[in-house]
C-alpha cells in the first residue's frame, strides 16, 4: 500500500487518520512524561535530574586547602560542588561564589552538607593566604585550593576543564579564560551533574536536594 492510498483512505469517514495517530501518540507521551516522578525541570526547561551513573570525567586528587593542609576529594564525607576559577577574577568568580551563598540560605537546613570547591588555576598568584582572604568575603563553606601548575593541570584535565591566561594589561594584571561549570560531585566522588554558570538558585538548589 503506497502513501498516496493510505492519504485516500484516511479520509474516508470525514477524518484524517493520521491526525488521529499523532494525538494519540502526544497524549501517551504527556501521560509518560507526567509519570515520571524523579524528573525534576528547570525554569527554563531543562532536566535538572541526576545522572544515575558518574559521569566518565573527575576523580580523586590532592591539592592544598587555604589553611595549607593537604585536601584529598574521597577523604570528604559531603558531596561536592566544585569549579574552577582565580582570585582576581572580574566577573564569573565573585558571581558564582555569591550565587552559590545565595543557595545555602535558600536551602533547608537537612539539604546544606554539600561543600562547595573553588580550584584556582592562578597558580602564580592564588597562594593559600591570597584564597583565604578572597573567600572571607562569602558566607558559606567554600574551600579553595591552590598547588603546582603540574598538579592544578591534572585536575583541569581530569575534569575536562580548561583555561588560558591572556595578557591584556587590565589593572588586575593578566586574566584567566577558564571553564565555566560547576561540577556535581556525589558522596563516592563521581560528577553526577554539570551545572551553568547562568543556572538560576531554585535550579542549583533542586539539583543539590537529590544528593
Amino acid at each position: 500500500m503506497d502513501r498516496a492510498y493510505w492519504g485516500h483512505r484516511s479520509q474516508v469517514w470525514g477524518f484524517d487518520l493520521r491526525l488521529v495517530t499523532c494525538r494519540l501518540v502526544t497524549v501517551f507521551f504527556l501521560l509518560f512524561v507526567g509519570c515520571q516522578t524523579d524528573e525534576y525541570i528547570g525554569e527554563d526547561g531543562r532536566d535538572l535530574t541526576l545522572e544515575k551513573e558518574a559521569m566518565p570525567i573527575g576523580g580523586d586528587f590532592t591539592l592544598t586547602d587555604q589553611d595549607g593542609n593537604a585536601f584529598r576529594l574521597l577523604d570528604q564525607t559531603q558531596p561536592v560542588l566544585l569549579f574552577f576559577g582565580y582570585a582576581t577574577c572580574p566577573d564569573f568568580c565573585p558571581q558564582t561564589l555569591a550565587r552559590l551563598a545565595q543557595v545555602y540560605a535558600a536551602l533547608g537546613e537537612g539539604d546544606k552538607d554539600v561543600l562547595t570547591v573553588f580550584v584556582s588555576v592562578d597558580t602564580k598568584r592564588d597562594t593559600p593566604s591570597v584564597l583565604k582572604t578572597y573567600l572571607a568575603h562569602f558566607d558559606m563553606p567554600v574551600v579553595g585550593l591552590t598547588g603546582s601548575q603540574e598538579d592544578v593541570d591534572t585536575v583541569v584535565k581530569q575534569y575536562a576543564g580548561f583555561y588560558e591566561v591572556r595578557d591584556e594589561g587590565s589593572a588586575a594584571g593578566y586574566l584567566i579564560d577558564h571553564s565555566l561549570y560547576i561540577y556535581v560531585i556525589d558522596r563516592d566522588g563521581g560528577v553526577r551533574f554539570l551545572l551553568r554558570s547562568t543556572d538560576a538558585v531554585a535550579d542549583i538548589a533542586t539539583v543539590i536536594k537529590q544528593l
